[in-house]
């Protein structure tokens, strides 16, 4: 990790104040591996500020000293204010003083701007560090929020707000996996009062776009429901070829609500074994709404269960010119659903997606 101090004071420049901060800040970043690649000096100027800032590149921590106190020379936070388009930083606690530090993140860089005052910036320093790099503390602590159905691009943006309000210690991750993305926080210490507060807004937030916390999948999670509310499924996979039978059955305890699943791969199969009309399949495809509805409700009927299950589609391999698409029904008393999705990636991976949009829809409606 590299970093960058800009030591920012009319009264150092002019040679009426010794600088006793940056030397400070080499020394301790040094011990958490932390490489200070340049130290500058710049008058307390707005303009100034902003071209220095502008200036940043391949550098992972930039530290800011002075020019946070109520005084008229003192316009960091103007200037910082500007750069960062008036997004509001995160404020550091000044336990000695009375001017706060700021916390901003602009991409993968952080920016700390402290008070001058050496003491306070000392005492300020020391605080974030212990969170930032004392990895006998860093390395412990997680825990995590499982989504699916939303991509990452539309949950950075419904969580925008919210990531201005994580706490001091905390980072947040996002780590997609095939319709999955997986919200880890990282932290120094873990308090389950305030794990418990975060889990909170993120419910208001996402709402039934999260199924589960920490490693508990989505399997698990459908499994426990349909055993907690004895509901019995059966499933017809055609072009899943059993990928969802899997999932469940790894599961303990699947042989209570799983009757029978049946792999229809070919077209003989779908006839002879799940009673398919031939004209059906001939007419609409046998990759269509209407196979795939008839294949979810004739596993219903031969297993005699609450919920049929079926997939058809064409997995790939991927393909610029056309699209690879599955369909998906959910069959119960009540109603059918059905689904047409899209495949844009390789042939396990489709499988692998196909199978999880069903078992969601099928969480979905045991919720």
């Amino acid at each position: 990790m590299n970093a960058k101090i800009i030591i920012i004071g009319n009264e150092i420049l002019n040679g009426f104040t010794k600088d006793l901060n940056a030397g400070f800040l080499i020394k301790t970043l040094i011990k958490y591996d932390v490489i200070v690649h340049n130290v500058v000096f710049i008058k307390d100027e707005i303009p100034f500020i902003i071209e220095e800032l502008k200036q940043i590149k391949s550098i992972d921590f930039v530290f800011l000293t002075g020019g946070l106190g109520p005084t008229s020379d003192d316009v960091t936070s103007k200037a910082l204010d500007i750069f960062f388009s008036q997004t509001k930083p995160k404020l550091l606690n000044n336990e000695i003083g009375t001017a706060p530090g700021l916390w901003y993140r602009k991409g993968k860089v952080n920016y700390f701007s402290f008070p001058g005052v050496p003491s306070e910036m000392k005492l300020m320093s020391k605080n974030l560090f212990s969170f930032f790099f004392d990895k006998k503390k860093k390395e412990n602590t997680f825990f995590q929020v499982n989504t699916i159905g939303v991509p990452e691009s539309k949950l950075s943006l419904l969580l925008h707000n919210f990531e201005k309000e994580i706490p001091l210690g905390y980072s947040l991750s996002y780590l997609p996996d095939n319709i999955i993305v997986k919200l880890r926080f990282h932290a120094s210490s873990f308090e389950s009062d305030l794990f418990l507060i975060l889990k909170n807004k993120l419910k208001k937030i996402l709402g039934n776009f999260i199924f589960s916390y920490d490693d508990i999948s989505l399997q698990e999670i459908i499994v426990q429901s349909l055993i907690k509310k004895k509901i019995k499924i059966a499933i017809a996979e055609s072009c899943t070829g059993g990928k969802i039978s899997n999932m469940l059955t790894s599961i303990p305890g699947a042989s209570k609500v799983l009757a029978g699943s049946v792999i229809a791969y070919s077209i003989y199969a779908k006839e002879k074994i799940l009673n398919i009309d031939s004209n059906i399949i001939k007419k609409a495809g046998v990759v269509s709404e209407d196979v795939v509805v008839e294949m979810a409700h004739s596993v219903r009927k031969k297993f005699n269960t609450n919920f049929g299950l079926a997939t058809s589609g064409y997995m790939g391999p991927f393909d610029e010119k056309n699209d690879n698409v599955a369909w998906l029904c959910l069959v119960s008393n009540e109603k059918t659903i059905t689904k047409k999705i899209n495949l844009r990636s390789t042939r396990s991976n489709n499988i692998l997606i196909t199978s999880r949009y069903i078992l969601n829809e099928l969480r979905k409606e045991i919720l």
